[in-house]
């Protein structure tokens, strides 16, 4: 017979010995870039690349931790804002950092994976005829490119630290010198408008520079 912690053992009139029963353990647990890559195309010493993510070398039981690895990941014009802790067992789901600690959530083998969150910079242009006034590009707002479901509480952590424009009129092949100030046009033609903005999240050290184009087009008018 098995006995469980807390379960009750009579002791009999003879010499009672209980040997250990020792369950090997099965699960897994890593990181996926989500698109992304580690820096310099260097995976951390302490991972090991498997089906696509990356992975610890040792296995987990429910209840083991890890610490959040401190590399982070990097993805062509986009900022990282962090790892996302699925909904599993006794862990939430939620935004973790480097230093943190994460549970393996499962009683079997399966794996649990830590995710990278991406934003990036949307960029919406504008169209309109002629109409003797200046019009420049409608929106620019960073966007959540993966785990979209945190929306808002993701965005909050990333500050914007500057915000350059430059633009071009041979459809981007070469662009003005970056400035502060937003350009607008008012005469007729194609405008492409390049905003770049130097940004900040909390809890990630370091600042990510992420760009994004968008067309002004004004015809002529009839």
């Amino acid at each position: 017979k098995a006995y469980k912690p807390g379960d009750t053992y009579t002791l009999t009139e003879g010499e009672d010995v209980l040997y250990a029963i020792w369950e090997q353990k099965q699960g897994t647990m890593g990181y996926a870039l989500a698109g992304g890559q580690w820096a310099e195309n260097q995976i951390p010493s302490e991972l090991t690349e498997s089906d696509g993510k990356y992975i610890y070398p040792y296995k987990f039981s429910n209840g083991d931790t890890i610490t959040v690895i401190d590399d982070i990941p990097v993805k062509e014009n986009s900022v990282f804002v962090g790892w996302h802790q699925h909904l599993a067992g006794e862990n939430p789901s939620k935004i973790v950092f480097s230093g943190e600690e994460v549970k393996y959530p499962y009683n079997n083998n399966s794996s649990y994976t830590l995710n990278a969150i991406w934003g990036a910079l949307d960029v919406r242009g504008s169209t309109s005829k002629y109409d003797g006034n200046g019009h420049t590009i409608s929106s620019e707002e960073i966007a959540l490119t993966s785990s979209e479901e945190f929306g808002e509480a993701a965005l909050e952590l990333v500050e914007v630290i500057s915000t350059k424009y430059s633009y071009s009129t041979d459809g981007g092949k070469t662009f003005t010198e970056p400035e502060e100030r937003k350009p607008s046009f008012g005469n007729a033609g194609t405008y492409t408008v390049k905003v770049t903005k130097v940004v900040q999240v909390e809890g990630v050290d370091g600042t990510t520079e992420i760009s994004g184009t968008a067309d002004v087009v004004i015809s002529k008018r009839n």
